[in-house]
């Protein structure tokens, strides 16, 4: 919750945002300006904040697999991931990170934030799998008993 909360006040502004685009768009090889534009996008608060963060993700893989900024694309594809939810992918990016600097305290604090959102998801998915399998043995139960029901009041009628 910490970390949400520090991090969400860091919003990049639209005018930054489209800035570093157009900079971006006219060199688009330049890979510090992939990277700064990357950054934005990952920070964006916007109404296209979720395409605006797939689309950094995007990117920061692209520095990842050209070898680089390969510990900051790695910290920010798995920052940007854990905002977006997909907390698989943001572990498994996480762990690569910790991997190749396993004293980083930073990464130690997000690896802790990552496992424990998605301990929560899937206690939550588990409750609501739970649910809804009650729910249906319910109805599939009522549904039985009634079938049952006009069975016997059919036979008696005979």
């Amino acid at each position: 919750e910490e970390l949400d909360a520090s991090l969400s006040a860091t919003m990049t502004p639209a005018e930054v945002l489209s800035e570093l685009k157009a900079k971006w768009d006219q060199d688009y090889f330049n890979n510090d300006l992939r990277f700064q534009y990357a950054c934005a996008l990952s920070r964006s608060g916007g109404i296209n904040a979720e395409n605006d963060k797939r689309e950094a993700i995007n990117h920061f893989a692209h520095l990842t697999q050209n070898g680089v900024f390969v510990r900051d694309s790695l910290f920010n594809l798995a920052l940007t991931e854990y905002f977006l939810a997909d907390y698989e992918f943001a572990r498994v990016h996480c762990e690569d990170l910790y991997r190749q600097d396993p004293d980083n305290r930073q990464v130690k604090q997000l690896h802790a934030a990552i496992s424990y959102k998605h301990k929560r998801m899937m206690e939550q998915d588990k409750k609501d799998r739970d649910t809804t399998l009650g729910v249906a043995l319910g109805v599939g139960l009522t549904l039985a008993a009634v079938g049952v029901g006009f069975l016997l009041s059919g036979s008696k009628k005979k």
